[in-house]
């Protein structure tokens, strides 16, 4: 994350900064929370998956709760445009086993020049997949992605403003923050039916949020 807790000032001549979280859960309380390692941001207008940006998901203000889920606190500089959140990605992990995960999403935000954008929470649960729903990743390999839940595994995401929360923790974990405008313009809810289709190859991906989705 280009912010952190030792940063004093930040730099909006050129950029501007989208905020948001990310909470992982898990449905099967046997199991162990997924857990974050990056985010991947697409600029409108690109034609390939390949085209997305991978920013990796630092401990920082990591909410690690009763052990139940992780909440991160995300904080991406860009040059003022339309981007989306084109997915989430990381791993399931104890020995000897250890999952990966992708989380396909599709999330379009617009930053305006100059300015600090609350976007919501991006809340993700694994839970067990039915019929034709997005996988939550690979069944390669087969041992690791079955024992932790992701190769027979799909995520329910729910998108909510909780700048109440989440607002007070950017503030408190990251000084430069603190006397800083921040704006709130949530991200549009999660469209699954369209996903699910995407990767069951029932229609063609129209976007390349939508192309990694059924990668």
């Amino acid at each position: 994350m280009p912010l952190d807790s030792k940063t004093t000032q930040l730099d909006l001549d050129k950029q501007s900064y989208v905020l948001a979280s990310l909470e992982m859960s898990q449905r099967d309380s046997t199991r162990l929370v997924p857990w974050p390692l990056a985010v991947r941001v697409l600029p409108a207008g690109a034609t390939s998956a390949r085209d997305s940006m991978p920013f990796k998901i630092d401990e920082e203000g990591m909410d690690y709760g009763d052990g139940s889920r992780y909440v991160a606190l995300i904080r991406i500089a860009l040059p003022p445009g339309k981007y989306s959140f084109a997915g989430a990605f990381g791993q399931i992990k104890k020995f000897p086993v250890n999952g990966t995960w992708h989380l396909p999403l599709g999330l379009a935000f617009e930053l305006p020049e100059r300015s600090v954008m609350y976007v919501g929470r991006i809340s993700a649960e694994l839970r067990p997949k039915k019929d034709h729903e997005f996988r939550a990743g690979s069944v390669i390999p087969l041992i690791d992605q079955a024992a932790t839940g992701i190769s027979g595994g799909t995520f329910d995401v729910v998108v909510a403003d909780r700048s109440g929360i989440d607002l007070e923790a950017f503030r408190s974990n990251f000084p430069a923050m603190k006397g800083v405008e921040i704006k709130t313009s949530v991200l549009p809810p999660f469209d699954r039916s369209s996903i699910d289709r995407a990767y069951s190859g029932v229609e063609k991906p129209a976007t390349a949020s939508s192309v990694s989705a059924a990668q």
